[in-house]
């Protein structure tokens, strides 16, 4: 298995936090502008 194919696995679950934390963020965000 080529390293890039396994450090692009190890990577994604990373990604994956990163968009949710952001998504997160975001929609906490558009609540707070809101009141």
């Amino acid at each position: 298995m080529p390293t890039a194919y396994v450090s692009a696995l190890e990577t994604m679950p990373t990604v994956g936090e990163l968009v949710a934390n952001h998504t997160a963020h975001v929609t906490r965000t558009k609540y707070e502008f809101r009141w």
